[in-house]
């Protein structure tokens, strides 16, 4: 019989070779995921503290709690420094009752008779009492302080106040006027006929404008009429601004609009 080769010499050839495999693979393996660490890992960020650390114990007092020249602990220059004190709630007009005013009002029937509708002049028409003039709107929970006619026109120097709508807006204009002709001489420079529809004052003391316009709709409309073949109902577009006042719009800085009394 012929002489046979060991076996434990050849398994001793396959183990290097085994070995020289593993090897390369994950050599092949290492590469791509080393290439893939080196794109994705994050930038570092630079972080700065903007607080000084402030000693232990009281000690180096002097470098812990540095000051400016006006004496501030550095802290506070910082951007550390105390919270605002919070707003007080805003004050809701609307809210709160008439009340009974000794003083009385600033203009009546009299004093401001020319900018008054004749039909609205009580005094104009004999009415003997006055009391309904010695009243006040008091709100609830905050106070309303005196209306003062050169602090409204210094705030509205230069521009032009509009009232847009119906008779609210008429009457709220023409109290505006009167408020304020109590003490600067208003100038009636547009006059809307004998209804005062559309009528313009001009305050020259404060380059101030002051009108009212007729628009009882806002937008584009046709009111309805008793007269003979007149509509018997009001015609509205919705999709179109009055052009009575619309017109002017680019003139005016602040309108006060009014609809539906």
């Amino acid at each position: 019989m012929g002489a046979s080769t060991p076996r434990h010499h050849s398994s001793s050839l396959a183990l290097p070779r085994l070995i020289k495999r593993i090897l390369t693979v994950s050599l092949y393996a290492l590469v791509p995921l080393a290439l893939l660490h080196y794109l994705l890992r994050p930038t570092p960020v630079a972080v700065t503290s903007s607080i000084s650390t402030l000693p232990l114990n009281g000690e180096n007092k002097q470098q812990g709690e540095q000051t400016s020249a006006s004496g501030a602990p550095a802290r506070k220059q910082q951007g550390l420094e105390a919270s605002p004190a919070p707003l007080a709630p805003r004050c809701d007009y609307s809210e709160g009752e008439w009340v009974r005013n000794a003083a009385g009002p600033r203009y009546n029937g009299t004093s401001c008779g020319a900018t008054i509708k004749d039909g609205q002049n009580c005094m104009a028409h004999g009415r003997p009492d006055t009391g309904y003039l010695h009243w006040r709107w008091q709100p609830r929970g905050c106070a309303l302080p005196p209306f003062e006619p050169a602090e409204f026109l210094e705030q509205v120097r230069g521009r032009h106040v509009a009232f847009v709508g119906d008779s609210l807006a008429r009457n709220q204009c023409e109290s505006l006027v009167c408020l304020l002709s109590s003490e600067f001489p208003a100038e009636l420079v547009l006059d809307g006929g004998e209804e005062r529809k559309f009528r313009r004052w001009a305050f020259r003391s404060h380059d101030a404008t002051v009108s009212v316009y007729w628009s009882p709709f806002l937008v584009n409309g046709t009111e309805k009429s008793s007269a003979p073949g007149g509509l018997d109902h009001n015609r509205l577009y919705f999709d179109q601004p009055d052009e009575r006042w619309a017109a002017e719009v680019p003139g005016i800085d602040v309108v006060v609009l009014s609809i539906g009394q």
